[in-house]
């Protein structure tokens, strides 16, 4: 089972890689990231951008136990660390709540929708720090891994039943956490 996660999870990240390569192609971003003025629309259309990214994450993502091992982070603390409060937040909604619709029911999918917003608000977090101190790989694999952490423990909190919670936690916490560190630092 570990090695189908960590082929799913390395699959996921260098579907990401792509998508990040054909963004910073286009006009638009190019202009949003490269410039200090940015207007709501702009900042709508990329929270959009960045949730359906990690709505397509979810999708690509791996079940066991009944959860889904994703790349979600990524998309929505990329998009916090990018785009600011608006964007981060934006996308965390818009992957949080589909992450909920998603697996209605599903044993791990309220911790999940939570998880997937308080992600998005360490991105915004981050970005204000990033901004201010350069952007070094280490700090931002630190800040990704720190936030998949907090998605553990969220899971262990809020996911019904405890034990089923702890099983999965055992199982995925390691590559999530290693993979989706790297992953933030690629994208």
């Amino acid at each position: 089972m570990t090695i189908d996660i960590f082929k799913n999870l390395i699959l996921n990240l260098s579907m990401l890689v792509i998508i990040a390569q054909l963004l910073t192609k286009t006009t638009f971003v190019k202009q949003f990231m490269f410039s200090y003025k940015t207007d709501l629309k702009s900042n709508i259309a990329l929270a959009v951008i960045f949730g359906l990214i990690s709505i397509l994450s979810t999708y690509t993502g791996i079940n066991v136990n009944g959860a889904i091992v994703n790349t979600r982070v990524i998309g929505v603390m990329s998009g916090g660390i990018i785009g600011g409060p608006i964007v981060g937040i934006g996308a965390a909604i818009i992957g949080g709540l589909h992450r909920y619709f998603f697996d209605v029911g599903g044993f791990t999918a309220a911790a999940c929708a939570i998880s997937t917003f308080v992600e998005g608000i360490m991105g915004v977090l981050a970005s204000k720090y990033l901004k201010r101190n350069s952007w070094k790989m280490r700090d931002i694999f630190l800040i990704a891994a720190l936030a998949e952490i907090f998605q553990m423990i969220i899971i262990l909190l809020v996911a019904k039943p405890y034990w089923a919670a702890l099983a999965t936690v055992k199982i995925i916490a390691f590559p999530m956490i290693l993979f989706n560190s790297l992953g933030m630092v690629i994208f």
